[in-house]
């Protein structure tokens, strides 16, 4: 069952992702950079892509668990990564092999040799170097040459958009990408990243008086959605905050009117039945000026009028997400 599970919470991720993704390339969202833990989107990506993967193919890491973090958008590395792995594995042949994938710090001095394909600003320091090498049945020059243009592909059904989008993020996060292959003996892709100067943060720990301290109070819930309220309740309540249920604009006003409730933070979708998420906002500053708005949608931070709450704190958190980024939400509001 917890198999199942996991499988349900993986699909919907990448399936919000790529939404995502396809906001980034219209021009409808912005890009966030963070500090990434490589190793952990390499095994990540490499269960995800394992089902989808000849049942011989093999797919084999080896990585260096001191990596430095790098600076980089999640979703788009995870994107580099399921474009190469899945290209390694179409070029095994029937009988299946083996695919490496291998992480290790790299520093650079010199300028790099032309065989690079690189940022226009890359400049000499310390890199993260990601390596996926195949035993397939390698490329000739010409398509190593041309195997970056858009629409160029070698595949009956592709669309040659996949190394393209790839070359396009490694530029995007200042680093270079080198390919070397030949007929009949596979393909090796070399990607350098920028490290981060720090190392990866894989879990936020939080001492226990902390917790006691920015967790308590009552957090309302306010989502026309019966399933998202239940969820965000298990959640909060698990964290150790009581919690009050709203199913539109009205129940989530009368809750913060009563000031028996003592509600400390709302939790609030943006997108309502009847009422907006900005303007149940706006309603509930009449009866509680001042209150923290931590508002959850699957919609980008700029589609929320938030200038329009410059003198109370609010926050933004897009669906779906998880336990621990709720969390992190909720304690910057509530510090």
């Amino acid at each position: 069952m917890t198999a199942h599970l996991d499988g349900i919470v993986a699909a919907a991720t990448q399936a919000a992702s790529l939404c995502q993704r396809l906001l980034e390339y219209a021009g409808e969202s912005p890009v966030t950079f963070e500090p990434v833990d490589l190793n952990a989107l390499v095994r990540e990506t490499r269960d995800l892509v394992a089902s989808s993967m000849p049942p011989d193919a093999r797919l084999e890491l080896e990585l260096d668990d001191q990596l430095d973090a790098i600076t980089a958008v999640p979703d788009q590395v995870r994107q580099i990564l399921m474009n190469l792995f899945i290209n390694a594995s179409d070029a095994l042949d029937a009988a299946g092999g083996t695919i490496r994938v291998r992480t290790r710090f790299k520093r650079v001095r010199d300028k790099l040799t032309a065989q690079w394909q690189q940022s226009d600003d890359l400049r000499a320091g310390d890199f993260v170097s990601l390596e996926v090498e195949d035993g397939g049945c390698g490329m000739t020059d010409e398509t190593v040459e041309r195997m970056f243009d858009p629409f160029y592909t070698t595949k009956v059904d592709g669309r040659g958009l996949g190394l393209s989008a790839v070359l396009g993020i490694v530029r995007l996060h200042g680093g270079a990408l080198k390919v070397e292959s030949a007929p009949g003996q596979g393909a090796r892709f070399e990607i350098l990243l920028p490290v981060a100067g720090q190392s990866p943060a894989l879990s936020k720990q939080r001492s226990q008086p902390e917790q006691a301290s920015l967790r308590h109070g009552t957090v309302l819930v306010v989502d026309d959605e019966s399933a998202v309220r239940e969820v965000a309740r298990q959640m909060l309540e698990l964290a150790g905050y009581q919690v009050q249920l709203a199913r539109d604009g009205d129940e989530a006003i009368a809750v913060c009117s009563d000031r028996g409730k003592a509600v400390r933070l709302v939790l609030l979708d943006l997108k309502l039945a009847h009422t907006s998420g900005v303007q149940t906002a706006r309603l509930i500053h009449k009866v509680a000026p001042g209150l923290p708005i931590l508002f959850m949608s699957g919609h980008t931070e700029e589609s929320l009028e938030l200038e329009s709450f410059s003198t109370t704190r609010v926050g933004f958190l897009p669906k779906p997400f998880t336990f621990d980024q709720l969390l992190d939400k909720l304690d910057e509001l509530a510090s």
